[in-house]
């Protein structure tokens, strides 16, 4: 029983992933195609907060809550961006991360 359960609990954190959905959080999803016109091009006018993932690493998906939380608490004062460095390495390399 007990090897069973632990084999289900891996497999249940082996399997999760971060996916950004717009109709589900207050953070929009970024890429590299769309970084200069979501973020760059208002920072004259607006703070932009990125967050930057890696969607199944498990510091990504455990702080992700609570910066959608913030992004919640403080739409329309700030931009909340994520990007998937899985999917935008290039992006990520570029802006440091």
């Amino acid at each position: 029983m007990r090897t069973w359960l632990v084999a289900v609990l891996f497999s249940v954190a082996y399997t999760a992933k971060l996916t950004i959905s717009p109709m589900k959080h207050s953070v929009t999803p970024v890429s590299r195609a769309d970084f200069d016109a979501v973020i760059s091009k208002f920072r004259d006018r607006q703070v932009a907060v990125v967050y930057f993932y890696k969607p199944d690493d498990s510091a990504s998906i455990k702080y992700f809550d609570e910066f959608n939380s913030i992004a919640q608490e403080l739409r329309g004062m700030f931009k909340f961006g994520g990007v998937n460095c899985n999917d935008q390495m290039k992006l990520c390399k570029d802006e440091g991360i």
